[in-house]
């Protein structure tokens, strides 16, 4: 064989590579949406229904039979989304993911946080790994910064702390208020809590919620209110609707104006920089699209 042919064998072996890389992935793991991965039973798809994006972001997954490509039904499907950054990590809240009788799977995600800075720059990447009957499927969806009304809010306990990693002294716990939808006269919140100090649970609140202090110790969270007010004086009472799902359909709205809420738990008013009530600090604000 010569020089040339030798040259001509390697540019093809290389060029095999890359294409192969560039189809499904046979070890468990995507980097982009609506690619597949392969498990060893499965044929996984990563569906987006809306834009991932800072705040609330709804997904479909597509399964089906590796080998023979029939849909898949009838199966617990788990999520556990991580935020890998330099030297940390960090989960986020989501919602149970449902089984739509036809192979797809519908579910939501509350991200804390986008993938990357305004500037572009990388915050770190995101990664979702749906586990079935214990085989493994890991996307990677790039996600956008939060756009129009405000993507979500944070309120923190005063006396209400958690566990710290490496030993810190207890912290204080974060509640973070999604919007679940805010338009017109509705008003539709998530909430949920960090209930450890590995930043890896996430419950969400309503009342007769379960949560953990900084022993370890579980408590209930019983009761839980949630107001809501456009002026912060005026305030009325959201619905709990169950599993950190809050809402009022009778809350005027004003393009561009703004949407205070209000947060107790357990007799305890949370605040925006957890010290003692005093003024502005006692609710979190959402800044209401001027489109809206």
């Amino acid at each position: 064989m010569n020089i040339l042919s030798i040259t001509r064998h390697i540019v093809l072996l290389v060029m095999a590579a890359i294409l192969a890389a560039c189809g499904s992935s046979s070890s468990g793991t995507a980097t982009a949406a609506n690619e597949s991965v392969q498990t060893a039973s499965y044929k996984v798809e990563y569906i987006p229904v809306t834009t991932a994006a800072e705040g609330k972001s709804a997904f479909k997954i597509r399964l089906t039979n590796r080998t023979t490509g029939a849909i898949v039904t009838g199966k617990t499907v788990t999520l556990t989304p991580k935020m890998q950054m330099t030297g940390m990590s960090h989960g986020t809240p989501a919602g149970a993911i449902m089984d739509n009788g036809d192979g797809t799977y519908s579910g939501t995600i509350y991200y804390l946080m986008a993938s990357n800075r305004a500037d572009g720059t990388s915050m770190g990447t995101w990664e979702l790994k749906f586990a079935i009957d214990g085989e493994t499927a890991t996307f990677n969806p790039v996600v956008a910064m939060g756009m129009g009304t405000t993507p979500r809010t944070t309120l923190k306990g005063i006396t209400d702390t958690i566990s710290s990693a490496m030993g810190n002294p207890p912290a204080q716990r974060s509640y973070y208020l999604f919007n679940d939808g805010i338009s017109g006269n509705t008003v539709k919140l998530y909430i949920a809590a960090l209930d450890d100090g590995m930043m890896t649970q996430y419950p969400a609140i309503s009342s007769g919620s379960t949560l953990h202090d900084a022993m370890n110790a579980s408590w209930t969270a019983n009761p839980v209110t949630v107001a809501l007010s456009t002026d912060a004086t005026n305030w009325v009472t959201a619905t709990d609707d169950g599993s950190g799902h809050w809402s009022n359909t009778n809350v005027t709205l004003t393009a561009g104006g703004k949407l205070y809420v209000r947060l107790s738990v357990n007799g305890e008013q949370k605040t925006v920089d957890g010290l003692a009530v005093a003024g502005t600090n006692g609710y979190a604000t959402f800044s209401i699209a001027s489109g809206m």
